[in-house]
C-alpha cells in the first residue's frame, strides 16, 4: 500500500518541483521509502532517484515524472522500492495497492520464463504486463492503481482494480496530464482550478450521494478514473490526444445460470469467502481487523480465528471496535460475542463529540471532499487504535450491505416489485410479512412504496420531494446552475436506457448502482483516506472479484427474504458465527451519537458554525438556522442536512473553493 504521483507535459517539459511536492503530500501513505522517476519520451532515457535534485539538475528535460511513497507490507527491504523496473529497464511502475495471488502468479509466470529478483507484488505485475499486456489486470486478484511506464512502446499504461478500491485522480488542461493517489495533490498545483462543481455538491445535498457516483469530484477540473478502467497515454501524443479512460471489468446482471439448493449456495460461498480471507492474510507486518459487532465484520474475525487455528496458530489477530455511551449507537455487546468465542486481543475507542471537532479539520484534509455524516469519525478513531497498537494492515467487512441487500428498508420495493413482475406470489406474500412483521410497515404503506418503485424515473423532477426542499435551501443562481450540472439528475434521465442496457431485474439492477455507484464508491473513499491516514492498508475480503460475481449471480431469495438481508451469507457462516450475531437484523456499523453531540457537545460549535456563513455560500443562511434551531427545540427531526453544512463550511474554508 503506498501513494502515487505522475506527471505528463505533452510536447513540454514536466517539473520536478511539482512532483517533489506532489509526493511529499502523501508522505503518511507511505512513510518507509520514496523515489522518482524521469523520463524523455524522445531518446527513451530513464532516469531513477532518491533525490529530486538530480531531476532538477538534470538537462536531459524530462516530460515524464513519476513519484512514489512506499508503505512497507511484503518484503520489506529496498528491492520492493519504487518507482521499479523490470526487463532490464524496459519497464517501470508506480504502484499503490496488493495483488493478493502474486504468489500464484509469480508461480504461472516462472513457468513461462519469466525471472524474479524480488518478493514484491510489484514485480509480478511488471512481468504479467510483459506476458500479457492490458489482459494482465484480468489475473490480478486485488485492489491496485498503478501508472506503468512502457519504455519500448512508448506509453504509460494506468489501471484501477475492479472496484475502484485505490484511488486514481487526474486533471488535463490540454498539454499536462497530472495524476495522484489523492485530490490534494493535484490542487497543490498551480494550473488546477480549486473551482467548485456545482452539481456535485448539489446531489451531495438533495440526494445523499457521496460525490464518487461518476467520474466527477466536488471540484470541477480534477476527474476520477473509474473503478475497472485502464487509461493509455502515447507519449508521443498528438494535440488532439485528450484522456479516455476504457472499461475493462464490469458486473454481469444476466449471469443468472445456477439452480442449486440453498446448501449448495451456501457452501459455494463459503468456499470462494474463505479463500478470499486467506488471501488477504499475506503480509510481513502485523495484522488485525475491524470489528463492529456488525454481521460482516464479525464473520471475517471468526473466518480469520478459524484459518489460524487450521494452522495451529493462535492468539495472533487483534481487533479493534469503537463502542459509544449511548446505548442507541453502541454494539460492544455483539462485539464481545464475537470476541469470547474467538482467539483475538481485543482493543476498544470512545470517539467523543470533542476528539471530533480536535481532529476535523484533520479529517477532512485527508478526506478532500464532503462527507455525508460523522459515522467516517468512527473508523477514523478506529485506525488511529490500530496504529496505537503497531497494527499495519487491517480486515473490513466493506461491501455485503450493497450487495446482498442490506440496507433493507431502502431495498425491499425492488425485490418486491421483482417477485410480483415474474409472478411469484409465495415469495412475494413471505416478503410483505416479513417487512410488516420486521419493519413494522402497514400493508397500504408497502402498497404505495411498491407503486413507487414501479413509477421510480416517471415522475417530473419538478415533483420530486428532495428537489423542492433543495430549492428552499439553496440560493436561486447556485440552484439552477446546479441542476443543469447534476450528475444524479442527468443518469436519472438516462435511467430506461441503461436499465436495458445492464438487463437484469429491479433488484439485481439497484444491487448494481449501490455497489457502483450510489453507496460502496464513497465508502471505499472514505475507508481508504482513514486508513491511509495512519499509514494503514485495510483489505476488503469481500471485495474479491470471484466473489463479487458469485453474490450477482445469485436469485433474490438468496439475498434478501422477507425482511432479513445476506441470507446465503448467513446459512454460509452457520457454525462458524455466533448465533447472535448470524441472527441479528437489526445493523448499525461504525456509527456516532450524532444527533446527541449536535444537541449536546458541538452546540455552540454548530451555532457559531452557522452564523458565519457568507452571503455568497450556495445556500442561505436564515434556512439552515432555523432548520438547526427546530431541531434544538424538538420541533423537527435530525436531518444530516445540518452536518453537510457544517463540514462543507470547513471545507471551503480549508480548500479556498470558488
Amino acid at each position: 500500500m503506498c501513494g502515487i504521483a505522475g506527471i505528463v507535459a505533452v510536447n513540454g517539459r514536466a517539473e520536478p518541483d511539482e512532483i517533489d511536492s506532489m509526493t511529499g503530500l502523501i508522505v503518511h501513505r507511505g512513510p518507509n521509502d520514496h523515489g522518482y522517476l524521469g523520463f524523455n519520451s524522445t531518446n527513451r532515457h530513464a532516469h531513477f532517484t532518491k533525490d529530486i535534485d538530480q531531476l532538477q539538475q538534470s538537462d536531459r528535460g524530462f516530460d515524464v515524472l513519476l513519484g512514489h511513497r512506499r508503505l512497507s507490507i511484503l518484503d520489506l527491504s529496498e528491492s520492493g522500492r519504487c518507482p521499479m523496473s523490470y526487463d532490464n529497464g524496459g519497464l517501470w511502475i508506480t504502484y499503490n495497492g496488493e495483488v493478493y495471488n502474486y504468489i500464484e502468479l509469480r508461480e504461472e509466470l516462472r513457468g513461462l520464463g519469466y525471472v524474479f529478483t524480488t518478493g514484491t507484488d510489484t514485480e509480478v505485475i511488471l512481468a504479467a504486463y510483459r506476458a500479457w499486456g492490458v489482459h494482465c489486470l484480468q489475473r490480478l486478484n486485488g485492489m491496485w492503481s498503478f501508472a506503468l511506464l512502457d519504455v519500448e512502446r512508448n506509453i504509460l499504461f494506468c489501471a484501477r482494480d475492479r472496484l475502484g478500491v485505490k484511488p486514481f485522480y487526474y486533471h488535463w488542461d490540454g498539454t499536462t496530464l497530472s495524476f495522484g493517489s489523492e485530490i490534494k495533490q493535484l490542487v497543490a498545483l498551480d494550473r488546477v482550478s480549486t473551482a467548485m462543481h456545482a452539481g456535485v455538491l448539489f446531489d451531495f445535498f438533495t440526494f445523499n450521494t457521496y460525490g464518487c457516483n461518476s467520474e466527477h469530484t466536488f471540484y470541477r477540473d480534477i476527474l476520477d478514473m473509474r473503478g475497472g478502467h485502464y487509461m493509455m497515454v502515447p507519449l508521443n501524443a498528438q494535440a488532439s490526444w485528450s484522456p479516455r479512460p476504457v472499461q475493462w471489468w464490469d458486473i454481469d446482471l444476466r449471469n443468472k445460470n445456477l439452480d442449486w439448493s440453498d446448501k449448495q449456495y451456501a457452501d459455494r460461498y463459503l468456499e470462494l469467502f474463505e479463500d478470499a480471507v486467506r488471501l488477504r492474510l499475506r503480509s510481513d507486518v502485523p495484522l488485525g481487523t475491524c470489528l463492529s459487532g456488525g454481521l460482516d465484520s464479525s464473520g471475517i474475525v471468526c473466518v480469520v480465528d478459524r484459518l489460524l487455528q487450521n494452522q495451529g496458530v493462535t492468539g495472533l489477530q487483534k481487533t479493534f471496535t469503537a463502542i459509544s455511551d449511548s446505548a442507541a449507537f453502541d454494539e460492544r455487546e455483539y462485539a464481545q460475542a464475537v470476541i469470547d468465542v474467538t482467539q483475538v486481543e481485543p482493543s476498544f475507542v470512545l470517539p467523543t463529540a470533542g476528539r471530533l471537532l480536535q481532529d476535523l479539520d484533520k479529517l477532512i484534509w485527508h478526506q478532500d471532499e464532503p462527507f455525508l455524516s460523522t459515522s467516517i469519525f468512527a473508523g477514523w478513531c478506529v485506525y488511529s487504535l490500530a496504529r496505537e497498537k503497531g497494527v499495519t494492515v487491517t480486515l473490513d467487512g466493506q461491501g455485503p450491505d450493497e450487495m446482498l441487500g442490506g440496507y433493507v428498508p431502502f431495498m425491499y420495493k425492488a425485490c418486491l416489485a421483482d417477485n410480483i413482475t415474474g409472478l411469484h406470489w409465495g415469495a412475494a406474500l413471505r416478503n410483505a410479512q416479513g417487512i410488516h412483521q420486521t419493519l413494522g410497515l402497514s400493508y397500504p404503506k408497502i402498497a404505495r412504496d411498491l407503486l413507487g418503485e414501479w413509477g421510480k424515473g416517471v415522475l417530473p423532477v419538478s415533483m420530486m420531494p428532495s428537489l423542492r426542499k433543495a430549492r428552499e435551501l439553496f440560493q436561486s443562481d447556485f440552484f439552477d446552475q446546479a441542476v443543469r450540472e447534476s450528475v444524479f439528475l442527468k443518469e436519472r434521465s438516462q435511467l430506461a436506457d441503461w436499465k436495458r442496457r445492464v438487463g437484469g431485474g429491479r433488484f439485481d439492477q439497484l444491487l448494481y448502482r449501490y455497489t457502483r455507484h450510489d453507496s460502496l464508491p464513497g465508502i471505499l473513499r472514505q475507508v481508504d483516506r482513514n486508513s491511509m491516514a495512519f499509514s494503514i492498508e485495510s483489505r476488503l475480503p469481500f471485495l474479491d472479484y470471484r466473489l463479487v460475481e458469485y453474490t450477482f449471480s445469485l436469485p433474490n431469495e438468496q439475498k434478501l427474504l422477507g425482511a432479513t438481508a445476506k441470507q446465503v451469507y448467513r446459512r454460509a457462516l452457520s457454525g462458524i458465527m455466533p448465533d447472535k450475531i448470524r441472527d441479528r437484523t437489526s445493523k448499525l456499523g461504525f456509527v456516532t451519537a450524532e444527533p446527541e453531540w449536535l444537541q449536546q457537545d458541538a452546540k455552540k460549535t454548530f451555532v457559531d458554525a452557522f452564523s458565519q456563513i457568507s452571503a455568497d455560500a450556495p445556500y442561505h443562511k436564515l434556512q439552515v438556522q432555523n432548520q438547526f434551531d427546530q431541531f434544538l427545540s424538538g420541533t423537527a427531526r435530525f436531518d444530516n442536512m445540518m452536518w453537510k453544512v457544517f463540514c462543507t463550511e470547513r471545507w471551503l474554508a480549508q480548500n479556498l473553493i470558488k
